[in-house]
């Protein structure tokens, strides 16, 4: 996901390139190499919620689904201070806005999660199998409500093998691994390990991994 802004849609391929994959194809000798390639979405943050609704579900609806399909979240939290260009909520503060955007990932988690036991709690028709599928889910979901009402993501419930494919037709947003990449400012380099360092400490999530790097000189290099 990327910064604030307007509602805009960016979709970026890039190859992978493999040095494996070129090694067998001087075995092999095929007549066409084909790498596997990373399909980025950079998406602005969703609105913020409030009471009565959830933030992401005011997102279009492309971009909601996008979210959804998506393998994994790369979050680019913004880290360094430029007064031409201010921060919308009036400073830089790369925990607060990890903890924002968790928190909307979170409660469109559990949003879902609300409605699906609503539904389950409807009817107890169907075949004896049936019944027994839904009982097992409601169990699961329950589970996942109580941690996301504590603040924590799906990815730290634990959930085994087999509970996580009873479930994972619903895309849960914070059940995806996650990277948070920290965009500092070129002046900031030499800092930049501390801080990555801080906020990797308090970041203690499963399948989460914190980084940094410098938008603008990596897009500076990119024009060289």
């Amino acid at each position: 996901t990327g910064g604030f802004g307007a509602l805009t849609l960016n979709v970026g391929v890039v190859k992978v390139p493999d040095a494996r994959l070129d090694h067998l194809a001087e075995i092999f000798k095929p007549k066409k190499v084909v790498y596997a390639d990373v399909t980025y979405v950079d998406l602005p943050a969703p609105p913020a919620s409030s009471e009565g609704h959830v933030g992401t579900e005011e997102l279009p609806a492309e971009h909601l689904a996008r979210l959804r399909e998506s393998d994994a979240m790369l979050h680019v939290v913004r880290s360094f201070d430029d007064p031409s260009l201010p921060h919308p909520s009036g400073s830089v503060d790369p925990a607060r806005d990890l903890e924002q955007l968790d928190l909307e990932f979170i409660l469109a988690d559990l949003a879902m999660v609300d409605r699906r036991l609503e539904r389950l709690g409807a009817g107890r028709h169907g075949t004896p199998a049936e019944r027994e599928s839904n009982e097992r889910e409601e169990v699961i979901l329950r589970g996942l409500k109580t941690s996301l009402e504590a603040g924590h993501p799906i990815r730290d419930a634990g959930l085994s093998d087999d509970d996580a494919k009873a479930v994972r037709g619903f895309r849960f947003l914070t059940e995806k691994p996650v990277l948070v990449l920290l965009n500092v400012g070129e002046r900031d380099l030499g800092t930049a390990p501390a801080l990555t360092s801080g906020i990797e400490a308090a970041y203690r999530h499963q399948h989460a991994m914190v980084d940094h790097l410098s938008a603008r000189i990596e897009m500076e290099l990119g024009e060289l």
